[in-house]
């Protein structure tokens, strides 16, 4: 079975004036947008087109200077539907970051809070009924310890809350990062890596405890132009019900600066993990991938994945082409699925009140248990 939905939006966008004081920096903004679909409910048969109207406010509070640094960004989101297909529809998301450096290269505390407006169901359609509420706290003090001739000792105990409205998949995290590293040559780093996390679900019944273990070798290093990361090593999964898994885990980063305003970034990456963790590592890095295309779940599974991004900011263009394949191999559920996602993202500033933009989407997603794929496409202006 193949579901096919084609989407086009336009629209424009109004650039609030940025506000900066020191290294303190106030960023609003607001949005309309239009936005048409021949599938709007997302069906094999009796495909029904509709319009929708989108408005938008956002904005974001950035702090770079002394010890104590923070990123908050929020956007609150008004869908209407012409034919009221749907009813209307509000979407809140708002993601917060702060670092703080309490003992210069000492002791670094991190704390993260991402909530999101999130798909129950990651095939279904972009209604309220199959919208949940996702949010994540996690905090982090990382101490660092230099020795002698580079080699550097790193501890990082953590501890994360997981919380979703509708999956009943709330869940717990207590873990420990450890490392060393060592400057082999002035431009290249090795060292090891290891973790482990204790994984507490709330709800026993929907999904079992286990604890997650990794130990990995690690070379990193950097050029005039150019930066790279590898790991590699082993990763085992523990259940307290259930079948355990161990096996490979790793993965390659390199990024290129053509330019003082562009760069591409590739990344490939395999590792025993959960939905949960997938949410957390997505949220802190967009470039690792979309966790959208991950369906959430109690289940533990293989996360193959390989990303490339090509990024260009400049005072007057700013331009992202991006491509995801994902495949997801899950121990219990039906849920495994093979995902190519590629998209394009081109945006104008005409003055430092107003902006423009086009974009454009594709995403496949097959369910290889259940022979189930989707195919959307979107192409839209702001």
């Amino acid at each position: 079975m193949i579901i096919r939905r084609l989407s086009m939006t336009a629209g424009i966008c109004l650039l609030g004036v940025s506000t900066a004081v020191s290294a303190f920096i106030f960023e609003p903004g607001a949005g309309l947008g239009w936005q048409y679909s021949d599938n709007v409910a997302l069906t094999p048969d009796d495909e029904e087109a509709d319009w929708g109207a989108v408005a938008y406010l956002g904005g974001s509070l950035i702090e770079e200077g002394g010890p104590l640094t923070y990123n908050a960004r929020g956007t609150l989101t008004y869908q209407r539907y012409a034919n009221k297909t749907f009813d209307d529809t509000t979407y809140f998301n708002l993601n917060a970051r702060v670092n703080w450096e309490q003992v210069e290269n000492r002791v670094n505390w991190l704390v993260d809070n991402f909530f999101t407006q999130s798909p129950i169901n990651s095939l279904g359609k972009d209604v309220p009924t199959n919208i949940e509420n996702r949010n994540v706290f996690s905090i982090a003090p990382d101490f660092a310890f230099p020795y002698s001739s580079g080699h550097r000792f790193r501890l990082q105990p953590f501890f994360r809350d997981y919380y979703f409205e509708e999956s009943s998949t709330d869940n717990q995290q207590y873990g420990l990062d450890a490392g060393w590293s060592y400057p082999l040559y002035p431009t290249m780093r090795v060292g090891v890596d290891a973790r482990l996390a204790d994984v507490n679900y709330k709800d026993s019944d929907a999904a079992s405890d286990y604890t997650r273990s990794s130990l990995r070798g690690v070379v990193s290093g950097s050029r005039p132009h150019s930066e790279y990361s590898v790991d590699f090593g082993t990763s085992r999964i523990s259940r307290d019900k259930g079948n355990d898994q161990s096996g490979f885990g790793g993965a390659a980063t390199y990024r290129y600066q053509f330019t003082g305003f562009s760069s591409v970034r590739a990344r490939i990456a395999t590792d025993l993990t959960d939905s949960s963790q997938t949410f957390f590592d997505t949220e802190v890095d967009p470039d690792n991938g979309n966790s959208i295309n991950v369906q959430t779940s109690g289940d533990v599974f293989r996360n193959n994945v390989f990303t490339l991004v090509y990024d260009r900011d400049d005072d007057t263009f700013d331009t992202r082409v991006y491509a995801e394949l994902r495949d997801l191999d899950y121990e219990e559920s039906l849920s495994d699925r093979e995902v190519t996602d590629f998209g394009v993202d081109f945006n104008y500033r005409v003055n430092a009140y107003l902006g423009t933009g086009v974009f454009g989407s594709y995403v496949r997603i097959k369910e290889t248990d259940i022979g189930r794929t989707d195919k959307r496409y979107i192409l839209g202006g702001r």
